[in-house]
């Protein structure tokens, strides 16, 4: 299944603070110089507000991730739509929860009344400079004015938490010509680093040998910089499920993170998936051959579970998308055989029966 992330809104409130002044006495207060007090430093405000009935805990267990980070696709599908929406971010601590972004920073009921019931607690507001739109519009600018100025530019990125635009290059001497080339209105939120960068993903050739081999090499990331890719990944995750046999989409961690989205044979072109993905994800990409589709998995899961409760065990289990085989956990080895003669036999050779402790309902 699909590795997900999902995130809870915090609840912070907004307060307004009146310096207090000493008064002298008059006798004293002609005595002494005048002197001019500087302005008393005004709190910016928090940059993540919620409205009433927030809550703020971490998420323990993959069933509320999973429940709540589908409800958060579902709604970021239509807040899309305000003009002012800026992007969205997971945070992961002291609440676990998604934070809607806005560049007036301004708290929206009619998100949370458009948002379902399980979702309403863990939805948070916070402010972002950009709309997504504006943020390619710098991106465009910035990578025109880098090369032009004679800089070597190896690669842009952009962050949300913190909010900031990012752009490698190979050595300090390109660092300080893409400082001073970086266009006024973006300076005070681009941040230019010097490392070994690979490639712009748009500037690689062609005719790579192997995509995932390429995949598997791009670098580490970030806990931040996850959550923000996992986003991305909505509308990749929306286009593919109406392909010809689609079976699944899920992102793998290791060695770097990356999307897996699996067909029936034969899979479609990696070229022809790349296309339909936000271009932040599109170098993360990896198309493998699976065993069922999806409506297939659903139905092989559906029937796999009638045939199991008529042996009045307890189990629990689903299907490893990875593997392509049925999980089923018992509690007790006692059960094991019980089980296995239950599996309808066109399943038998994909189920796999284990011991274990069975998960606890919330």
């Amino acid at each position: 299944m699909m590795r997900v992330v999902a995130t809870i809104w915090a609840a912070l409130l907004l307060c307004g603070c009146a310096q207090q002044v000493a008064q002298l006495p008059p006798s004293t207060a002609a005595s002494l110089p005048v002197a001019t007090a500087a302005p008393a430093p005004v709190a910016a405000p928090p940059r993540v507000l919620t409205l009433p009935g927030a809550i703020c805990e971490q998420a323990r267990t993959g069933e509320t991730i999973l429940r709540v980070q589908l409800a958060a696709d579902r709604l970021i599908s239509r807040v899309q739509a305000d003009p002012a929406y800026g992007g969205a971010w997971y945070e992961h601590a002291p609440c676990y929860r998604i934070v809607l972004g806005f560049t007036d920073g301004q708290p929206r009921q009619w998100v949370i009344d458009a948002a379902e019931p399980d979702l309403r607690p863990h939805v948070a507001f916070g402010r972002t400079k950009f709309t997504p739109a504006e943020r390619e519009q710098a991106r465009l600018e910035i990578m025109s004015a880098i090369p032009a100025a004679g800089a070597r530019l190896k690669i842009f990125g952009s962050s949300l938490n913190p909010e900031a635009l990012v752009v490698g290059v190979p050595t300090e001497a390109d660092a300080q010509i893409a400082r001073r080339a970086i266009p006024e209105r973006y300076r005070g939120i681009t941040r230019v680093e010097v490392g070994n960068f690979r490639r712009i993903p748009e500037r690689q050739s062609e005719r790579e040998t192997s995509p995932d081999a390429d995949v598997l090499r791009q670098p580490k990331l970030t806990m931040n910089q996850v959550a923000e890719l996992q986003l991305q990944v909505i509308p990749l995750n929306q286009a593919v499920r109406q392909m010809p046999g689609y079976s699944e989409l899920y992102i793998e961690n290791e060695p770097t993170w990356h999307v897996v989205v699996a067909f029936t044979s034969p899979p479609p072109p990696r070229e022809q998936i790349v296309k339909l993905a936000p271009p932040a994800i599109r170098d993360r990409i990896i198309v493998r051959t699976a065993k069922r589709t999806q409506a297939e998995i659903k139905a092989a899961l559906d029937e796999l579970a009638s045939a199991l409760r008529a042996t009045g065990f307890e189990w629990g289990g689903g299907y490893d998308v990875k593997t392509q085989r049925f999980e089923i956990k018992v509690a007790s080895p006692a059960h094991v055989e019980r089980i296995r003669s239950a599996v309808p036999p066109r399943l038998r050779s994909d189920v796999y029966v284990i011991v274990g402790p069975l998960p606890v309902p919330e």
